[in-house]
């Protein structure tokens, strides 16, 4: 959980603002001294953007998922960019208006 919100770059407070818990909670959460309800596990996962069983994972397997996180927002950024070239040229082949079977 620590690692998640540092890397979001969020204070415990900001966490707690967002989970509508209290920074003292939060400390002990992360420190181990505490273990949170299913659904206080839900509501941070939400605040901390990712699923619930990220929040229970080892820190090893933390960083597969991580890996895995980055690997799929590349894909869907490449994706987006290659979505929006592929558009703009279907804009230049496509038969100007009038013009039947002319291409640009």
């Amino acid at each position: 959980m620590k690692r998640r919100r540092k890397y979001l770059g969020i204070s415990q407070m900001d966490l707690a603002a967002r989970a509508n818990l209290s920074s003292g909670y939060i400390g002990e959460l992360e420190s181990g001294t505490k273990f949170p309800s299913g659904e206080t596990l839900e509501t941070l996962a939400e605040a901390l953007e990712v699923r619930p069983f990220v929040l229970l994972m080892s820190s090893e397997d933390l960083s597969l998922e991580v890996r895995d996180q980055a690997v799929i927002e590349a894909t869907d950024r490449l994706r987006s960019i290659v979505d929006k070239g592929f558009g703009e040229l279907m804009e230049t082949i496509r038969p100007r208006s009038g013009d039947k079977g002319t291409y640009d």
